[in-house]
């Protein structure tokens, strides 16, 4: 079976998303999520590039079975962490791994640097880039409530919180 994944690219200086696809040969050399993203950091940033820069990649990626097979939630996050400048990942279960995998997309890469605090909307194909002033300043419980109470009262959302805002 022939593997394809749907990679969303967010660039947040241009405020534009785009969807990419990764061939099967490509996933089979760098398997799951993590290896592809180690893939896209090995490619996209050098030796320079810090944490907290626009040119770093912060990537939500999910394996191939994410989703598709009972007890297969698993996501990742991954990039330059800025504890210690070099390659950095953590990983999460609840709902949210599979719940995206509902869309279609098997990860997101979000670089650049927004104008203003901003939150992406991810529903199937469609990417939103919007303003995040009302959940700014906010935990992530009440910033779950807010976000789901104006796009999807279904909806899973990861969210930084108040220490991600202050890096």
């Amino acid at each position: 079976m022939k593997y394809i994944a749907r990679i969303a690219r967010i660039d947040l200086d241009r405020e534009v998303s785009d969807i990419i696809e990764i061939e099967d040969s490509l996933l089979r050399k760098y398997i799951g999520g993590v290896g592809l993203a180690a893939k896209i950091i090995w490619d996209e940033t050098s030796a320079d590039t810090l944490p907290f820069s626009p040119e770093n990649r912060l990537m939500f990626m999910i394996g191939p079975v994410t989703g598709k097979v009972p007890q297969s939630s698993r996501a990742t996050i991954c990039g330059l962490a800025p504890a210690n400048d070099a390659w950095g990942e953590t990983f999460m279960g609840g709902t949210w791994g599979a719940e995206f995998a509902g869309t279609g997309l098997s990860g997101v890469i979000i670089y650049g640097r927004a104008k203003k605090p901003v939150y992406l909307y991810v529903k199937d194909d469609e990417i939103q880039i919007k303003d995040a002033a009302q959940v700014w300043g906010k935990d992530t419980f009440k910033t779950n409530d807010i976000l789901r109470s104006v796009t999807d009262e279904r909806a899973s959302v990861a969210a930084i919180g108040q220490a991600g805002e202050n890096q």
